[in-house]
């Protein structure tokens, strides 16, 4: 019986300490496409502006970048600094954050953008910490036709069917952060806006 209890006990810490290892594989594997997708967007940021920082890219051209990567964006509030692909895709959200389809570049004078990410990810934490955000807090969104800086103003929680929020507000420029609430769930949508300051 003790034999079995030792071997038990001995299985059990095996195999934690190879969840453990696949734990942080998966992290080191994470920060690796995280880095390749921001040195990517650095590339062609690069090659758009030249040495003598040549004129933008149009934001039209921006959907064609490589890896699909159109911008970075940054929070500094909640050490938040991650590649933004083009599309809200369930593979892009599972690599990086993604841009919801049908909505305006960060450009646009009156326009409406939305960004979406997982809550929680096994090998990143993307938008886990955005419920953490208060009015005030700034968001840097760099782009190849430009870096746009913006304040956030309200967080709100809706249901999944309620897309409304994302439209156009009168009077701003308006970015939403949207990712799964509560955590492990997906009932609802947490939102997060933040205002272009210009």
């Amino acid at each position: 019986m003790r034999k079995s209890i030792k071997r038990l006990g001995s299985l059990f810490i095996l195999a934690g300490i190879l969840l453990l290892f696949w734990l942080g594989e998966g992290h080191l594997e994470n920060r690796k496409a995280q880095d390749r997708l921001i040195d990517s967007f650095e590339s062609i940021r690069a090659e758009a502006h030249g040495p003598e920082e040549a004129s933008p890219v149009p934001d039209g051209e921006s959907a064609h970048l490589k890896d699909g990567v159109k911008g970075i964006l940054e929070i500094p509030e909640i050490d938040l600094r991650r590649a933004v692909l083009d599309g809200a895709t369930p593979e892009n959200l599972d690599l990086s954050l993604g841009t919801i389809s049908g909505l305006d570049d960060p450009a646009t004078d009156g326009g409406s953008l939305a960004i979406a990410g997982h809550q929680t990810h096994v090998f990143g934490e993307y938008f886990s910490r955005i419920d953490e955000l208060e009015p005030g807090d700034r968001i840097t969104y760099e782009t190849a036709s430009g870096t746009y800086t913006y304040e956030v103003f309200r967080s709100l929680i809706v249901d999944p069917h309620e897309v409304s929020v994302l439209d156009r507000q009168d009077g701003l420029a308006l970015m939403s952060l949207v990712t799964c609430w509560p955590r492990h769930s997906d009932a609802q949508r947490l939102i997060v806006q933040a205002k272009r300051l210009d």
